[in-house]
């Protein structure tokens, strides 16, 4: 059984979605959520959670790396030389270590790439997001005015960081175009779940710490920084620490870098759903071209692995064991759009499932 996606707050699509998750078919689906694993953690493993398709070729043959590049060059644009290169970066560029590293894990002449609306539940935190990146990032300065691109495609693969704030559920496509860029990904929600990973069975080897950041989402609802003077506003509790995403990111040390990613290059190769090689055609599954990358191996595997049923019984059994409800504080003037908007922007939530 295939799901999409987990349904918004309107109706019963969310409901149904649990559900069907707790069924003797494996359900094969692209959102899961951690609230839900933690109540059913083995109901959950019974089940496969999937990266979002991607049938680009361009994502696949270098196309847009080789692209990246050309602007770079057009401009005489270096690490070394860029304005907007994290400090990090501009270290790790010095260390002889760097240059044994294929080139798209190589230090990147942009700090960060973020380019999204302003909807969904997360909408006031991916409005404060892009109006903080968009009058205070060097960043998006140096995209839209010297490189010229705001792109996902080529931005992606100019910058290190790639923030990823939930849309209109915890994922969005955003967080598998940034590994395939070899873009850390800096995830902004506390409801997503990484596939084929830890987060999602404990078995599995994947360990996204090792490929991606997650930044606590109360730091990013509101607006950061003062666009007159792009200095930190401190108007409440919840604003005392926040100095803004680009401060945070440059807080992260050139090690740290380094490690990420390394683990990309193990992430890319799980969320990849085809093989990299030389001139894809653009829409591959339109020229007939099947999934021959890891993500089609993996899901393979794992329903090999499932195929005598026994994480169903273990699932079975779970599901006779009593399921403590957790009730959250919520601010009685929020209306219900807004709690539904803290309930995966924000904090964690539970559901109960009768």
């Amino acid at each position: 059984a295939g799901l999409a996606r987990i349904g918004g707050h309107r109706g019963n699509i969310n409901f149904v979605h649990t559900q069907k998750q707790l069924t003797p078919p494996i359900v094969i689906n692209v959102e899961q959520s951690t609230t839900f694993i933690e109540m059913y953690p083995k109901c959950a493993a019974k089940n496969i959670l999937m990266p979002y398709p991607n049938t680009n070729g361009q994502s696949f043959d270098g196309s847009y790396t080789q692209q990246a590049q050309r602007i770079l060059d057009l401009v005489n644009m270096t690490v070394q030389n860029s304005p907007s290169v994290l400090p990090a970066e501009r270290e790790l560029a010095a260390r002889t270590i760097t240059t044994t590293l294929p080139e798209a894990s190589r230090p990147r002449p942009v700090a960060q790439f973020y380019v999204a609306g302003a909807h969904g539940t997360c909408a006031n935190m991916r409005k404060a997001l892009i109006e903080d990146y968009r009058q205070c990032s060097s960043s998006f300065a140096m995209l839209e005015r010297k490189l010229k691109t705001l792109f996902f495609g080529l931005g992606m693969r100019l910058s290190t960081f790639c923030p990823c704030p939930g849309g209109d559920s915890p994922s969005a496509k955003r967080n598998f175009d940034a590994i395939l860029a070899m873009c850390i990904p800096v995830v902004v929600t506390d409801e997503f779940v990484w596939p084929f990973s830890k987060e999602f069975d404990p078995q599995l080897e994947l360990d996204p710490s090792e490929f991606s950041l997650r930044f606590n989402a109360s730091r990013y609802h509101t607006k950061s920084l003062d666009p007159a003077t792009c200095q930190p506003i401190f108007n409440n509790d919840t604003q005392a620490n926040a100095t803004g995403m680009q401060a945070d990111l440059e807080a992260i040390s050139p090690d740290t870098i380094l490690k990420l990613r390394m683990g990309l290059e193990k992430a890319r190769y799980l969320y990849s759903w085809y093989a990299t090689k030389d001139k894809l055609p653009i829409n591959l599954l339109q020229q007939r071209v099947l999934p021959d990358g890891g993500t089609a191996h993996m899901l393979v595997k794992l329903l090999a692995e499932r195929a005598t049923g026994e994480k169903w019984a273990a699932c079975q059994q779970e599901l006779q064991q009593p399921v403590k409800e957790e009730v959250k504080e919520v601010d009685e003037d929020s209306d219900a759009e807004n709690k539904y908007a803290r309930s995966h922007c924000t904090i964690r939530h539970n559901i109960v499932l009768a």
